[in-house]
């Protein structure tokens, strides 16, 4: 029998509505249920930080861990425009500059999330 693949898409708009420990336990939840994780939303670095920290603090035999990659959803680089930039400054002070999407995994389903400069690759066991 084939082994079920189950997803979660989470809009922002309801983790925004709970505390950064709450959005934390609430992923390593679903992450301990073997559930895939799609938010559309990049999380900061002190949102990532944390929830690498308390992955640490919660694996053991049945739960090794979580892969997780982000990616915006615009690269300057590429269209550096000004009317293009200071739009983007403006969505970004709006939205705390979270634009994007994060995927994020149990690592004993996961094998491989790979960020490409326009989308991300998720490689399952």
């Amino acid at each position: 029998m084939a082994k079920k693949l189950s997803i979660d898409f989470i809009p922002i708009e309801h983790l925004n509505n709970t505390t950064l420990d709450e959005r934390v336990e609430l992923i390593i939840k679903r992450i301990k249920d073997k559930k895939i994780i799609i938010i559309n939303s990049m999380f900061n670095p002190e949102e990532e930080a944390v929830l690498i920290k308390k992955t640490m603090e919660n694996i053991n035999k049945s739960f090794p861990g979580i892969e997780i990659c982000s990616l915006s959803t615009i690269d300057l680089n590429k269209d550096n425009r000004l009317i293009t930039r200071i739009r983007e400054s403006i969505i970004n002070l709006l939205t705390g500059g979270k634009r994007g999407i994060t995927v994020i995994g149990p690592a004993k389903i996961v094998k491989k999330i790979k960020r490409e400069p326009d989308h991300i690759s998720l490689l399952t066991k």
